[in-house]
């Protein structure tokens, strides 16, 4: 019969990282068999321990992974009073499932909406250096502009303080004031590559994310959505 270290289970169970299923079991929220557990090495049997958070019985969950793409208008969201139109529309209603990182509205392309939070913590954390990578097209914001400024992409541009990663940037295109070219990123921060294309003199018409890991966007319409295991990810 196989035995699950109490972290692992514990956080399958209730759909979030072992690093807070980890915080829960350290502070005293976590039994087996009706004892306080504090040992995160435990080892249980989901069908002989009874392990409870709150009081409340776990069992193994069914983990769901979706490959969305994201239409434009579309909030990455799944609890927001003011969104008209939540990305959580376009799949299954059951089981919940959740937005593993987020396009902002006027984006579109590749979002991963999935149950499990352990993969979610592993596609929107820094630290592990999951690449996403986005085909941009853009106006030219400055009458001297030339390709060269995509280079400071590469060595990565300072915004409001904090210096950008470097980013890899090819297939790059430049015709009058259009440009387009595609950048592939290991961080994610906030409206981050419109901030960066600003700041080189550009302003994104379009911005689509066409990879997450190894996963790719594919032939997917937008609004259609695939299956898809974590495997299929990382």
């Amino acid at each position: 019969m196989t035995k699950w270290r109490i972290n692992k289970f514990v956080a399958q169970c209730l759909g979030i990282s072992r690093r807070k299923a980890e915080g829960l079991i350290k502070s005293g929220h976590v039994k087996m068999n009706k004892q306080t557990v504090y040992d995160l090495s435990l080892k249980v049997q989901p069908n002989t321990s009874s392990i409870t958070v709150h009081g409340e019985v776990l069992s193994p969950r069914t983990y769901i992974y979706y490959a969305l793409n994201k239409p434009l208008g579309y909030t990455s969201t799944r609890h927001d009073p003011f969104a008209v139109k939540k990305v959580v529309d376009l799949v299954p209603s059951f089981p919940a499932v959740y937005p593993a990182g987020r396009l902002d509205k006027n984006s579109e392309g590749l979002i991963v909406l999935t149950n499990d939070g352990e993969i979610t913590q592993k596609i929107t954390s820094p630290a592990d250096h999951l690449e996403k990578e986005y085909y941009v097209e853009a106006t030219v914001a400055r009458s001297n502009w030339d390709i060269r400024q995509l280079k400071k992409l590469l060595k990565g541009v300072n915004i409001d303080g904090y210096t950008t990663k470097p980013s890899k940037v090819f297939a790059w295109r430049h015709t009058g004031k259009s440009v387009s070219f595609y950048i592939i990123l290991e961080e994610g921060k906030k409206r981050q590559i419109r901030r960066m294309a600003q700041k080189i003199g550009l302003e994104i018409k379009t911005l689509r994310r066409v990879r997450i890991g190894k996963l790719k966007l594919g032939d997917l319409k937008p609004g259609e959505y695939r299956k898809i295991r974590a495997e299929d990810i990382l």
